[in-house]
């Protein structure tokens, strides 16, 4: 008999519910049994009836029992005997366990992730402000939002994109979302996996190949190692969405030329297909004006924008934005019209404000000049310890340096040795649709995160590593 413990903060029926739950999903009352009457389980527990028929009434409700006329109550006949979950707390046990033992990456001095920002580069107070003057209004804050986000944001930050990235739209084109992957998910809704392809650059950014392949759509590889040789694979592709990143290729930091712009427009326009174009970093140039978008350039409204909060302020804030052309306006908000807009009143509501006072600028400004200095340094660095004995590709933009190491040793070895020493880099080959092809000796190594103190000994340490 289940046993209630009169001093648990648990109400007694609530016990009683719980032990007869369990013993009907593990088993022990087998279907169709009957349970003991509400007198004998309130003379056996010293509780009231009242108590025994509550928790009753709540397996009854909850479909473990039914009840038959001046019968009592009876295991439900059409409970399962196997699989029901009976083993569940054993097996769910076993799963954390397992979990738990799952190895996270320990803590190094000298670790050169890719993405993250510096904690004091954070504007907790303009962003405070922000907050409170989001807060003396407070229309919009009680309803449902548009499936496109906030209209006040969506304009300033049409304005923004206007004068920093050349884009031309309207706020009626812009769709707010919680981050580019879940952008680029629900953009993917306007497709048809069964009969569209998606060409991805190689090496690319590895978040779309998760979201298509989640998504069931085949994906054809593009190689950026040369013009003929992108545009080649794309002749063969087949595809009706390209995703690219021409302004700062991720990862190898290459820039599409003008004539491969227009050539991609062109044969877009010609096949009927539409160019998603990932402007992640377009912030960041360090040796020249950034360069305008692709979207700029289209006179056939093919190009599909998208941008992102991350790079400024936090990769934590989940905050991007599609741009799309007039053609899929309509088709979008139709698909989306049940999803809302994923992100918060509040936060959109402060952006506007941070978008429609110049802040943000001021803001993307210092940032520009705080990674400069970082990616001289760690160039620099980089030269003095290891000489022409390292190739780097994408200097002069974005938060990461792609390199090229001229050493015989597999990149697992290097990135071990590195790791001896206390300094983490990072390998190529999540970055390509076949890992195979992942040239041997290529490392991303980002710059965002790491302190300026920092830099120049861990790659000292790194190149103790290696010797």
């Amino acid at each position: 008999m289940i046993s209630i413990e009169r001093s648990s903060a648990t109400p007694a029926y609530v016990q009683l519910y719980e032990g007869l739950r369990e013993d009907i999903v593990r088993g022990i009352y087998e279907p169709d049994a009957k349970l003991p009457s509400v007198r004998y389980v309130a003379e056996e527990l010293g509780v009231s009836r009242n108590t025994v028929d509550k928790a009753y009434q709540q397996l009854y409700a909850e479909g473990y029992v039914v009840s038959r006329n001046r019968s009592g109550y009876y295991v439900d006949p059409a409970m399962p005997t196997e699989g029901c979950g009976a083993d569940w707390p054993e097996r769910s046990e076993g799963i954390l366990a397992e979990m738990l033992k799952a190895p996270a990456d320990p803590p190094v001095p000298y670790d050169f992730f890719y993405g993250s920002l510096p904690t004091e580069l954070f504007p907790a107070e303009a962003l405070r402000k922000a907050v409170g003057e989001a807060l003396c209004s407070l229309e919009g804050s009680n309803d449902y939002s548009d499936e496109f986000g906030l209209l006040s944001l969506r304009e300033s930050l049409s304005g923004y994109l206007g004068r920093a990235r050349s884009v031309r739209c309207s706020a009626g084109q812009i769709a707010i979302q919680s981050g580019t992957r879940d952008g680029i998910e629900r953009l993917m809704h306007l497709f048809d996996p069964e009969r569209h392809i998606v060409a991805i650059e190689q090496p690319g950014f590895a978040g779309v190949a998760q979201v298509l392949a989640n998504n069931r759509f085949s994906i054809a590889p593009l190689d950026v190692s040369s013009s003929e040789a992108f545009f080649g694979d794309l002749e063969r592709s087949g595809a009706k969405i390209v995703f690219v990143t021409p302004s700062h290729q991720f990862p190898t930091g290459r820039i599409m030329s003008y004539a491969d712009r227009m050539r991609l427009i062109e044969w877009a326009h010609a096949q009927g297909a539409f160019i998603l174009e990932d402007d992640y970093d377009s912030e960041y140039r360090y040796q020249e004006r950034p360069i305008p978008s692709l979207q700029s350039l289209d006179r056939y409204g093919c190009v599909i924008y998208t941008g992102t909060f991350s790079k400024a302020f936090s990769p934590a804030m989940r905050v991007s934005y599609l741009v799309l052309p007039p053609e899929l306006v309509g088709p979008y908000r139709d698909r989306m019209r049940s999803y809302w807009c994923p992100v918060s009143w509040v936060t959109q509501k402060a952006l506007g404000v941070m978008l429609g006072n110049g802040f943000y600028e001021k803001h993307v400004r210092r940032q520009v000049k705080y990674h400069r200095t970082s990616q001289r340094l760690l160039i620099g660095a980089l030269h003095e310890a290891f000489g022409d004995k390292v190739a780097i590709d994408g200097e002069g933009a974005g938060l990461h340096l792609w390199l090229h190491v001229d050493d015989a040793r597999p990149t697992e070895e290097l990135i071990a040795l590195g790791l001896e020493e206390g300094v983490r880099v990072y390998p190529s080959h999540p970055y390509w649709v076949d890992a195979k092809k992942a040239q041997p000796g290529t490392l991303l190594m980002g710059y965002s995160a790491i302190s300026h103190r920092l830099i120049a000994p861990g790659i000292r340490a790194l190149a103790r590593a290696w010797r």
